[in-house]
């Protein structure tokens, strides 16, 4: 009797495995995904801006995955803040992502990075203005929940401006250092 139990739950065990499926796509291995983002990324460390560059930020991206490894290009812009009256300090990026969607059901789990150029600029009728334009790296995660085509899902990642060149009219005098701040957003989009 023991081992007719035994293959039962063994015959249970391999129906249920094989009950299980993957959602068809129409591309076949080739998935197609495109998400509008938004969220908030933290005050850079050791800025020189005298105030938040990046705060609450809406955006996009759109790429491409093969095989669950993941390539295409983003962009977000950030509100920042007002460190003194009539000034407001804002940042746009922009860049490319790359990473690898692990093969877990249900959930999708993708840890990527994302290079691109992050431009933070000072505005205002307080300010003659001025930009900077900088590299950045963005290594993070993202967990996607599929729900039929679309999805919704959550990014955390550390943002990081190495070398960044403060211009005066931005804060303090011209310097330079590596800034590095914490970015958390939603996603909602669809994947074909």
């Amino acid at each position: 009797m023991k081992p007719f139990a035994v293959s039962l739950a063994g015959l249970a065990i391999t129906v249920a495995a094989l009950s299980y499926s993957k959602p068809a796509h129409a591309l076949g291995p080739i998935g197609i995904e495109i998400a509008a983002r938004g969220g908030f990324a933290t005050d850079p460390s050791s800025t020189d801006f005298g105030s938040n560059p990046y705060g609450a930020g809406f955006g996009g991206r759109a790429g491409v995955s093969i095989f669950g490894i993941y390539g295409g290009v983003s962009g977000i812009y950030y509100l920042g803040s007002s460190p003194a009256p009539g000034v407001s300090i804002h940042t746009a990026m922009y860049g490319f992502e790359a990473g690898y969607t692990l093969p877990i059901p249900v959930v999708q789990i993708r840890p990527e990075i994302g290079v691109g150029n992050s431009t933070i600029s000072a505005s205002g009728s307080a300010t003659s203005g001025g930009s900077s334009s900088n590299l950045y790296l963005e290594p993070g995660v993202l967990v996607m929940v599929p729900i039929g085509i679309m999805f919704v899902g959550a990014d955390v990642n550390a943002l990081i401006l190495p070398g960044v060149t403060t211009p005066g009219s931005l804060g303090n005098a011209s310097s330079s250092s590596t800034y590095t701040s914490l970015s958390v957003h939603a996603q909602v989009g669809v994947h074909f």
